[in-house]
């Protein structure tokens, strides 16, 4: 399903065509030395998503597949998520468009038992077209509600960024482990391995970077400014200034983890 795509640049199926190569094909991810995750990519022949798939070492999988109308646009996608107990989820995620942004996702979600609920996602985009907040409302049963008639907010998530688009703050009100964080970033000046993945407005609702690589983010208590912990970011990159490799390392106190990152492209 994802070997290299044909030397010949004429080819219908190859993703890179108009994209200017290096499109994404797989992310690994390992820790000692050990595959803990692999997400896979396919594309059409006009170079755009159709096929993402997940899978990590304790047997979750999540295989999410993209659907286009005639003209090409992105109208939603399905996901099937298997946990490690084999248990099934399935999403149907649709699309609100303003223009070329998304701007809302309407999920409905049939989980093992057979209950189905309603969820939703809402984007809000600064002048530039990145997006400044996530809203992720609560979901609830079918039967009782549907997509418009959801109103709480669980959790929200704002983002800053400079003027290459890349990603300078980030705050999600939900409690973590370490409480409540805010997180700042720095970049390189090479090429995101999600640069070429199309379409750009799936690009644009992932909520980070679709320009440079981080290089750090540093995580603050968000009420007292004080740094929580860090993480450092070193890189491998191909002939195209794309990254092959990305050793990550986590450190908090005593505590320090590292992670190891490899990218491939077709």
């Amino acid at each position: 399903m994802f070997n290299c795509s044909s030397e010949d640049s004429s080819n219908d199926n190859d993703p890179n065509n108009g994209n200017g190569g290096d499109v994404l094909k797989s992310v690994k991810t390992y820790s000692s030395g050990i595959l803990q995750s692999i997400m896979e990519f396919e594309y059409n022949s006009y170079g755009d998503i159709v096929q993402q798939n997940y899978t990590d070492g304790y047997g979750e999988t999540v295989e999410a597949e993209f659907f286009y109308d005639e003209n090409n646009k992105l109208t939603h996608f399905t996901e099937v998520y298997t946990d490690a107990w084999g248990d099934v989820t399935n999403e149907i995620n649709e699309f609100t468009f303003e223009g070329e942004l998304i701007t809302q996702i309407c999920i409905e979600e049939t989980e093992e038992d057979g209950d189905v609920y309603n969820d939703k996602i809402v984007f809000t985009y600064n002048g530039n077209g990145f997006a400044t907040m996530i809203e992720h409302y609560s979901r609830d049963l079918a039967e009782d509600s549907d997509c418009s008639t959801l109103e709480y907010v669980d959790t929200t998530e704002l983002i800053d960024y400079n003027l290459d688009g890349n990603m300078t703050q980030y705050q999600n009100d939900s409690f973590t482990f370490f409480g409540e964080l805010y997180y700042t970033y720095t970049y390189d000046d090479k090429n995101h391995p999600y640069k070429n993945v199309e379409p750009e407005a799936y690009r644009k609702i992932l909520g980070y970077s679709t320009n440079n690589n981080i290089v750090q983010n540093v995580e603050f208590d968000l009420n007292t400014d004080e740094q929580e912990g860090s993480t450092s970011y070193e890189y491998e990159y191909n002939e195209n200034d794309f990254p092959t490799k990305c050793t990550k390392t986590y450190t908090n106190g005593s505590l320090s983890q590292e992670t190891v990152i490899r990218f491939e492209y077709y």
